[in-house]
């Protein structure tokens, strides 16, 4: 008789809110506290290597990624996981690579382009999120131009002269578009390489230019030196990547944890604080000449417009995807060797963001947010049928909806249940 009253009161005791566990507590922009800490033995690991303090390479101007670079800098987000941390801009990605090759930095933010050729050599990297999905790239055209659409282009008696960059990412939507067109690339148009710099003006002689944001905006909306002609989003799903050197996510995976969830809670400061992100970007020395209308604008549209999740790294979609840009650089014999899907597939490794997502209690969500339900389209497989951009998305997508949690979760003090 005892031991069943000392059960029932054991019973009673548990489900009282002395024995309840404790509600979680968050930062007012959404991180769960405290902060987890690295460990000791990765420290001095880290040092042994000299790794410490973590390098990382981040490359400027790019709308979202360098928000997101500023911010865990400016917020320390990583020194207050317990990792020394410098951070080194970049005009692009293959002066990244060059540092990465020479054992100057650990981690990097960079497009696809040039992480393909890092894969290229054979160097070993874990992508552990994704920067600035679906990035807009664009063909522009003088204000006087008599052109109305890239089909305008085929047919030419003489061929029309196009600026954009050679073998690189603007280059690799081009290409794809003139063929959607009909427009044939040698006969009715001749690809000049020209510097992001110099498409600014658009040079005399030119037909139009092919840059990417934030340019594209820039020049339409504050230079008024061109006006769209076509857009990128039905040939190509762009992404940037942000990885770490494999020989850190082996010997302290905890770091590259530390690391994946400081990203994260930089997109959240952002959405939290974006006008005070903005200020931090005017004051770059690459970023000071945009306006900061620009600056706002480009942040909303490539870190705060899709759901958080945009980050995740799908990686069977972007490895399907990304094998066409593989396929493209070893025709044009910009590099010497065929990537597969596979090759970028084994380079994701997903399970950091698994496990920072279940920290925040978040559900890992079956597709990117920007793919609608039932969508016709298959990756890989140009052109593709509408979905959610920025083009098409007139205000940022709800967050978070039902489905999108596991466990209760606080953002500028309102808790939202799963």
């Amino acid at each position: 008789m005892k031991r069943f009253v000392c059960f029932l009161v054991l019973m009673a005791l548990a489900g009282s809110s002395s024995f309840a566990a404790p509600a979680r507590t968050f930062t007012p922009w959404g991180w769960p506290q405290p902060y987890d800490q690295v460990s000791q033995k990765s420290i001095d690991w880290l040092k042994s290597k000299g790794y410490w303090p973590l390098s990382l390479a981040w490359t400027g101007p790019w709308s979202g990624e360098d928000s997101i670079a500023t911010t865990m800098e400016h917020m320390q987000l990583l020194q207050k996981r317990g990792v020394d941390a410098k951070y080194t801009e970049y005009i692009g990605g293959p002066p990244i690579n060059e540092s990465m090759l020479a054992g100057r930095s650990q981690v990097g933010f960079e497009g696809n382009f040039p992480f393909t050729t890092l894969l290229v050599k054979q160097f070993p990297v874990v992508d552990l999120a994704v920067l600035s999905p679906n990035l807009l790239h664009c063909t522009l055209v003088p204000n006087d131009s008599p052109y109305k659409s890239l089909k305008d282009w085929a047919n030419q008696k003489t061929p029309l002269s196009v600026g954009l960059l050679v073998g690189a990412s603007p280059e690799f939507y081009f290409q794809d578009a003139a063929r959607v067109n009909g427009v044939v690339v040698g006969k009715d148009v001749t690809l000049l390489n020209i510097p992001v710099a110099d498409e600014l003006t658009m040079p005399r002689g030119l037909a139009g230019v092919v840059p990417w944001e934030p340019t594209c905006s820039f020049m339409v909306d504050y230079l008024k030196t061109g006006k769209y002609l076509d857009q990128s989003y039905a040939y190509n799903m762009y992404q940037g990547n942000y990885y770490v050197i494999a020989d850190i996510a082996k010997n302290a995976p905890d770091v590259a944890q530390a690391l994946t969830d400081a990203f994260m809670e930089a997109t959240l400061y952002i959405r939290y604080h974006p006008d005070e992100v903005v200020k931090w970007l005017q004051v770059d020395p690459m970023l000071k000449h945009f306006p900061e209308a620009l600056l706002t604008q480009q942040q909303f549209n490539y870190n705060n417009l899709y759901k958080p999740t945009a980050a995740y790294p799908f990686p069977r979609y972007w490895a399907t995807e990304n094998a066409r840009i593989a396929e493209f650089l070893y025709k044009n014999k910009t590099v010497t060797r065929l990537l597969t899907a596979q090759d970028y597939f084994v380079a994701w490794d997903p399970h950091y963001m698994d496990a920072t997502f279940k920290k925040l209690g978040w559900k890992v969500p079956e597709t990117p947010p920007w793919i609608p339900k039932n969508w016709p389209g298959k990756i890989g497989s140009p052109p593709y049928p509408t979905y959610y951009n920025v083009s098409t998305l007139k205000k940022a997508q709800p967050w978070p909806e039902k489905g999108d949690l596991t466990a209760p979760w606080q953002f500028e003090g309102k808790t939202y249940q799963p």
